[in-house]
């Protein structure tokens, strides 16, 4: 299962025990040590990796989507986890997710198979499981392929356990992923038209999968002055179980408000100087909804609530949520 957004935060002109401070405070968990990542630099991610690394509401109702809506309680992290002090309490641990809102179904179905998921990963099952389990399972349930790839289930018990969750829970499961060669391929898929809206040359953006209900995950970078700054764009459509968990820490310490972007899109902005304002940086949310889709967006940007609304006014978020 996808288990975060990798190099989500690539924070340019950063010491290494910067980032992976901001690393550890937002829950990413990634294999390597933490390194940089060059300005306007496009990490090709290849869907097999992915997968290998690898979840109409009241919310939208109320007009109100953010951090309220999105997030779920996370058990406390393991003692081995350390903090800067400066984060805050350890224990402010939550899960996002990107395609239900608090209480919904989807979210329900997500946290018990992130706990199902975790403890499976966890036992001794688990740790004495090998790619040839893997290979022979597939070659015995070849019709169980695509929810394999997507979802990582690779056992009877866990594929069992995940079709009994969208049953219960009315949660539809994604059936097929695909890697786009090119924009070209990727505006075909997603069935959207260009929704970065910066003068073409003057930003980067690459999405590394596509789901069969257009769905899709995408990395890139957008210009504030002469520094590229990284992020990552997430649509998913409602009531569909989205295979990334994304961990977070510390959402008491982000500032909140409703913004109407330059195309007339009502957001929600999540912002936080993260500790570090002489780095001149914010971890930045920016949160739309209608009554399919759910849009996720979040990255770096400058500090200050103008360059925050600059980010969210960087996107068509209502050609981007068709």
């Amino acid at each position: 299962m996808l288990k975060s957004e990798l190099l989500l935060f690539a924070l340019n002109d950063m010491d290494d025990s910067d980032l992976e401070s901001t690393r550890k405070r937002l829950g990413y968990k990634i294999g390597g040590a933490a390194g940089h990542l060059a300005k306007k630099r496009i990490i090709t991610f290849a869907l097999a990796a992915a997968l290998i690394l690898g979840l109409g509401t009241a919310a939208y109702a109320l007009g109100w989507f953010g951090f309220s809506s999105r997030l779920a309680p996370a058990p406390a992290p393991s003692a081995d986890l350390e903090l800067s002090p400066e984060f805050g309490d350890p224990s402010d641990h939550h899960y996002l997710s990107y395609s239900g809102a608090m209480g919904s179904n989807t979210m329900k179905a997500s946290l018990e198979w992130q706990d199902y998921y975790k403890a499976w990963w966890e036992s001794e099952e688990a740790q004495n499981h090998t790619n040839q389990d893997d290979l022979a399972f597939i070659a015995a349930h070849p019709e169980w392929k695509s929810y394999y790839d997507i979802y990582s289930a690779c056992t009877e018990d866990m594929m069992e356990k995940l079709f009994a969750l969208s049953e219960q829970y009315g949660v539809r499961l994604h059936d097929s992923a695909t890697t786009p060669e090119n924009d070209a391929q990727f505006h075909q898929l997603a069935g959207i038209g260009p929704f970065i809206l910066r003068e073409e040359g003057e930003f980067e953006f690459q999405c590394y999968i596509v789901y069969e209900d257009g769905s899709f995950h995408g990395f890139g970078f957008l210009p504030f002055g002469e520094e590229g700054y990284p992020f990552t764009f997430v649509r998913s459509r409602k009531n569909v179980l989205d295979p990334t968990v994304q961990e977070l820490y510390g959402s008491e310490q982000y500032e909140e408000w409703q913004y109407t972007t330059a195309t007339g899109a009502l957001v929600n902005i999540a912002s936080w100087d993260w500790s570090h304002p002489e780095n001149g940086k914010s971890l930045t949310w920016v949160f739309y909804e209608n009554e399919d889709t759910m849009i996720t967006v979040f990255g770096t940007t400058p500090l200050g609530q103008e360059s925050c609304e600059a980010f969210a006014d960087s996107f068509d978020f209502v050609e981007a949520g068709k």
